[in-house]
């Protein structure tokens, strides 16, 4: 015998005045699609809310800081073989730094992220370190949406030393952190050794 449920539409003396009937199949299939749409709600929702917190991570204004640095940075690797001339115009580096082989230190005026910093050649590339952060926090939520890059990981194979970092057909873009769990970067570190383009080349 077949199964089906009742359902009335209205109401009389006897409390109903129209009887339709439904198979189950029918009425499952209903559920169904009712619970599709309930899920398809829930993505919705979930994907809104994610549009919205990366829309605000990406419009936090950047400190003075960071806009500076980032505004550097993006002038140096631009070209895509950041070189030694580059890095002299646009950090305002000591004229001897132009020979590719210089430490500095850099006073708030012309520098007002990070003190002290080196540069050297490197496996036909150079190696360029900006360190000792002045008191303005240079952001690592902000580095990685500006630049994009890594969560933190080790650098280092015989202790810690950790980074965030970018890589680039050119090599690679790093900000070092004190601790794993840092919301201020420590250093910046400019590798555009022939290892590190080797490594980042498109698989």
């Amino acid at each position: 015998m077949k199964s089906y449920f009742a359902s009335g539409n209205g109401s009389g003396m006897d409390g109903i005045v129209d009887v339709r009937y439904r198979p189950i199949a029918d009425i499952e299939r209903s559920a169904q699609s009712a619970g599709m749409r309930g899920l398809i709600a829930i993505v919705l929702v979930t994907s809104a809310g994610m549009a919205g917190a990366w829309a605000w991570a990406n419009h936090v204004p950047l400190n003075d800081a960071e806009r500076e640095l980032f505004d550097r940075l993006d002038r140096v690797t631009a070209s895509g073989n950041p070189t030694s001339l580059e890095l002299v115009r646009a950090f305002g580096l000591p004229p001897p730094c132009l020979g590719g082989h210089c430490s500095f230190q850099q006073p708030a005026a012309t520098n007002s992220s990070f003190s002290t910093g080196s540069l050297r050649p490197s496996d036909g590339g150079l190696i360029f370190e900006l360190e000792r952060p002045r008191s303005q926090c240079i952001r690592v939520s902000r580095v990685v949406a500006h630049f994009g890059g890594s969560e933190s990981r080790n650098g280092c194979a015989d202790s810690e030393c950790w980074y965030v970092d970018a890589r680039h057909e050119w090599g690679l873009l790093a900000f070092g952190l004190e601790t794993r769990s840092a919301t201020c970067v420590a250093s910046v570190v400019i590798n555009t050794a022939s290892y590190q383009r080797a490594h980042n080349q498109p698989r």
